[in-house]
């Protein structure tokens, strides 16, 4: 097959996937029935296999020097896509595990940081377990647990690629941690850039140490055993 005719073949495949995901913005937030959501979700994963297909099979036909152009094209048009294949799995996650809204912790409102994003992968036919990660803001102290939970969530989930997995991160964080990662394109490169940027800035051992210090010291001395408040700030 010619460049014309891949190109043709491809520009078709591009329309319906766009006239998919503008369907999707006007019905996703109203969809309440799940069963519809993980059709959607397999559709719109059939739409993007067909155009990875075209990519690969114009990249084997056009010249060198068109090469970079149309790369460039690709991913911006795929990452597009891939983040709509997001918003499915989240919405469908927001139906079938509600996130928790915000608490007092330590007579202090946390609006966020403690809100648990539910992460699902939605499969037809397919129950799968609860996932959640704890939104990190830049507090050293809570980084362990956030990696922790990053890592069993997104980071070891075969079925998501790269780029999926840095849309989660981004979404998962805050702050000062949002503001180290927002210069990141949603690439596949960036993910493992981003990740390793948070673990070298948040995850040192020594800041580690030193921001527990600075929770122990904060702690309001015990009294006596009927100090019930300092007691229950312990933990």
């Amino acid at each position: 097959m010619d460049a014309d005719k891949i190109k043709n073949k491809r520009k078709a495949l591009k329309n319906s996937a766009t006239k998919f995901v503008n369907n999707l913005d006007v019905s996703l937030d109203s969809e309440t029935n799940v069963n519809h959501l993980e059709i959607l979700y397999n559709q719109l994963i059939e739409k993007i296999d067909s155009l990875k297909i075209a990519d690969n099979e114009l990249l084997n036909v056009i010249e060198a020097k068109d090469i970079e152009k149309e790369v460039e094209q690709a991913e911006s048009y795929m990452e597009n896509l891939i983040s709509y294949k997001c918003k499915i799995s989240q919405r469908i996650a927001s139906l079938t595990h509600p996130v928790v809204p915000p608490v007092v912790y330590n007579s202090t409102i946390v609006p966020t940081s403690i809100t648990q994003a539910a992460i699902q992968e939605p499969k037809p036919a397919i129950k799968l377990p609860k996932l959640t990660v704890n939104k990190f803001y830049g507090d050293h102290k809570n980084w362990l647990e956030f990696r922790s939970q990053f890592e069993n969530a997104i980071d070891k989930n075969s079925s998501l690629s790269k780029i999926e997995k840095l849309i989660y991160l981004k979404s998962l964080v805050g702050g000062v941690a949002a503001k180290a990662i927002s210069g990141f394109a949603l690439t596949e490169n960036n993910y493992d850039a981003a990740l390793e940027l948070l673990k070298n800035r948040f995850g040192q051992k020594n800041l580690l140490i030193n921001a527990h210090l600075r929770s122990l010291l904060d702690l309001t001395p015990i009294k006596n055993t009927s100090d019930t408040n300092t007691l229950m700030s312990i933990n």
